[in-house]
């Protein structure tokens, strides 16, 4: 019994001995590819510690605008009918992330981060195919009238992402270059026109690897 107890201890102490963390910042550009896009600033920051030789796991701090316009294309509306939504929303995500280190110097990682994401500010201009009416009579014509619809739009949404980074070695610290693929599960207002879109981002930053752990045995 003793023997085993003593073979667990140094396995533990073995892996706690080679643990080691890595932390890296970010900053970089992307665009919905739903809708009429356009390019939006993306800010990242995540934490890892190694789990194995390969795997990582941790946690990361996400900034991501969504700037963009949905049209209905609707030939013949009718009355009450969306025509229009011009979007501008920011959220702040806060996701646990999986990350796969491949090849002998782990230059390239492919990652998994699924996590909330909170509203922090934005602006909704929602356009309505609706009558015209003169005074008390009968509905004379029609016309497209655009609302703040500000309140419409989601306090909380659920984001997952997958994504590649490579690693350029420079000194101290390393170069990084990821490209990263989100899906919004949520929808981008509620209640409302059900709008879902992905998010394409290109980013560049820093990180740095260090030992957490020293255990000497």
């Amino acid at each position: 019994m003793r023997i085993v107890l003593l073979s667990v201890l140094f396995c533990v102490f073995s892996l706690s001995s080679f643990s080691q963390g890595q932390y890296a910042f970010l900053a970089g550009s992307g665009f919905t590819t739903s809708y009429t896009s356009h390019y939006t600033p993306t800010l990242d920051g995540y934490f890892l510690t190694r789990l194995t030789r390969s795997l990582y796991a941790g946690g990361a701090l996400s900034y991501r605008r969504y700037s963009f316009e949905y049209s209905s294309g609707a030939g013949n509306p009718a009355y009450g009918d969306v025509l229009n939504i011009k979007q501008k929303s920011s959220y702040l995500y806060l996701a646990p992330r999986i990350d796969l280190g491949v090849g002998y110097r782990k230059r390239f990682h492919f990652y998994f981060a699924l996590g909330p994401g909170i509203l922090l500010g934005g602006s909704k201009e929602t356009s309505y195919y609706e009558p015209l009416y003169q005074h008390t009579g009968p509905a004379s014509g029609s016309d497209t009238v655009t609302y703040n619809t500000n309140a419409s739009m989601r306090t909380l949404i659920f984001n997952y992402a997958v994504g590649v980074t490579y690693r350029l070695p420079l000194g101290y610290w390393n170069v990084i270059f990821c490209q990263e693929f989100s899906y919004i599960t949520s929808k981008l207002n509620y209640p409302g026109t059900n709008l879902n879109t992905s998010f394409l981002n290109l980013s560049v930053g820093l990180t740095h690897k260090y030992p957490q752990v020293a255990v000497e045995y």
